[in-house]
This record gives structure tokens, sequence and C-alpha cells, in this order.
């Protein structure tokens, strides 16, 4: 299997869990729509990236994990477009070391989410990547960070910490902005 399409799944009150076999790489935006149960997703080892989409809604989602190959090593370099989008029962999230880049409105309108782990090889952060996730109180960008894009940060309300890594070398319209109050700790920019 490859792509589930639009409403593959929709509404599917008894669906629990889901695991995405590793050569899936289109995941419609309503594919598990009103699919309210659903707290965890696992994603197959071999897989090299996390599908546009592939949690787009799951309000009950709870856990994301990242199964490891035979060396111990999780595959996925990149996570898609919308890939948690509205996710509201996610607290905490904990990116794999291997993610290089986020889509845009990755974990947009993620209400509840108070915590998330960059990896240190992450070099650009998508539009919109965490708009809205008003609960969310401290980021750390990792040094590598090159990018981030339009409104990235947009509505983080809670936020009060963020500090910028001295290479960064885009900064996106909006991207910190609708704070009530945002403490930059520190502020290093190359020329």
């Amino acid at each position: 299997m490859t792509k589930i399409d639009d409403s593959a799944f929709a509404s599917d009150a008894n669906l629990k869990e889901i695991t995405y076999p590793s050569k899936v790489v289109t995941v419609a935006s309503n594919s598990f729509s009103s699919c309210t149960g659903i707290t965890k997703v696992t994603f197959s080892a071999g897989m090299t990236a996390v599908p546009a989409n592939a949690c787009y809604g799951l309000m009950g989602l709870t856990t994301v994990e990242y199964q490891k190959d035979a060396n111990g090593k999780v595959a996925v370099e990149s996570i898609g477009n919308s890939a948690f989008r509205g996710c509201k029962s996610l607290t905490s999230v904990s990116i794999s070391e291997t993610v290089t880049e986020l889509g845009t409105y990755v974990y947009y309108d993620c209400t509840n989410l108070t915590e998330i782990t960059l990896p240190s090889g992450l070099v650009k952060i998508g539009n919109n990547a965490f708009q809205n996730c008003s609960l969310l109180k401290k980021i750390e960008l990792p040094d590598g960070l090159a990018s981030i894009a339009n409104n990235a940060f947009d509505g983080c309300k809670s936020l009060t910490d963020i500090r910028l890594p001295d290479k960064i070398k885009t900064i996106g319209t909006n991207a910190f902005v609708h704070f009530q109050e945002v403490c930059i700790s520190r502020l290093s920019l190359e020329s």
C-alpha cells in the first residue's frame, strides 16, 4: 500500500491505533477524519518521510512512535505538511534526531502541546509549523537551524523563552507574532 484516499477510514469509531507501513507516501487530509478513538500512531522502520496529512485531525492522538531498523536507527528525515495538524490531545512531542525538515502546518493548532524537543540536525521549520500551539511554553532551537518560515510560531501565546541559534539565516514574516509576553534571551545574527 502506498496511498490512503479521502475518507478511507473516516468516522471509524473502533479504530484505536495506526501503524504506517514504510511504503505509504500519500495520505489524504481527511482519511481518518472523525476517528476520535485513535490514540497512537507508529511509523514503521524504513520510512524516510512522515507523509503529509498522516495524522491530520486525529483529536485523540496522544502517542507517536518511530520504529528503529535492525541497526537501531530511525530513517525519517522529514515530516510532511499538516502531518499532525489539529491533533489537540498531543501534549509533548519528541521529534526523531534524523529529521532535518518540518513541513508547513506540521503541528498547526495542536492547542495542548506544551513541550517539544527538536532534533539537533533540524535545518528548516516550515510555514505555520507551530501556529496556534497556544500552550507551548519553551522551545530550544537547534544550533544548525538555518530557516524559520512565515508564521512558524504565530499565536504561541504561552511561549516565554526562545533561544535563536547563532547561525540562523532566515526568519520569515510574522514568525514570532501574537504573543502576550515573549522573552528572547539570546539573539546573535551573522552579517
